[in-house]
């Protein structure tokens, strides 16, 4: 039985990363969404925490971006007029990390097929990616060939559910939830972003699935002493 971990859009929040992947330590398996860069916190930090054989880690656009930011001359300048590289600094290394990265990664998990993208895109060798709606989830099972696709980008946590007739319903997820799925329908499962800023505290969210009953876990957590 494969007890599988799910984060995304991390955007360089490095120390809330290393508290996630420690309550994530019984996983046998981590999947990150895609999305990892970013100015707010050390993405060289994010990279060599991910560098794991048993996390399974997927591109998403802004991951997309820098590599294809990586032959500009282009420097961008915060509010406080400092200038930034346009890489984010990340190390060769990582850069070298993530163009190894696939776009989609397809596992069956205790007999059920799984696939894993950062958003959904009507073209699977992306350079952009759209939110999973109501309109869009069956088309994304669908290109996966797959029963169960966990998706990050919209920073919000989902469930949409196919039932056999294809009709797509979907469930907005506030707060920690558990939900046992039924049998028989196809599901796509929205993961939200791994830290939230809600007024001096933030929100740290992860997902948990139980291929073996079935079960899923929106998890979300307060830290009031994060100071990312």
């Amino acid at each position: 039985m494969a007890k599988l971990g799910i984060i995304a859009d991390i955007h360089g929040k490095d120390k809330i990363l290393q508290i996630v992947l420690s309550e994530l330590r019984d996983c046998s398996i981590i999947a990150n969404l895609g999305d990892v860069v970013s100015y707010d916190g050390d993405v060289n930090s994010v990279l060599n925490q991910l560098d794991m054989p048993h996390i399974i880690n997927i591109k998403g656009n802004h991951d997309l971006e820098v590599l294809a930011k990586t032959n500009s001359s282009i420097s961008l300048i915060d509010a406080k007029g400092k200038i930034l590289p346009n890489d984010y600094g990340i190390t060769q290394t990582g850069k070298k990390f993530i163009s190894a990265w696939p776009i989609i990664k397809l596992l069956e998990i205790d007999g059920k097929k799984c696939g894993f993208i950062h958003g959904y895109s009507w073209d699977l060798n992306p350079n952009y990616f759209e939110d999973v709606s109501e309109d869009n989830a069956k088309a994304l099972l669908d290109q996966l060939d797959c029963d169960y696709a966990f998706v990050g980008h919209s920073g919000m946590a989902r469930l949409f559910s196919l039932d056999r007739c294809g009709r797509c319903s979907k469930m907005p997820i506030y707060g920690p939830k558990t939900i046992k799925l039924p049998a028989g329908q196809k599901y796509v499962i929205n993961v939200a972003k791994l830290a939230t800023k809600v007024g001096p505290k933030i929100d740290l969210a992860y997902t948990l699935f139980d291929g073996r009953n079935n079960e899923l876990q929106f998890i979300t957590k307060e830290f009031k002493d994060a100071r990312q």
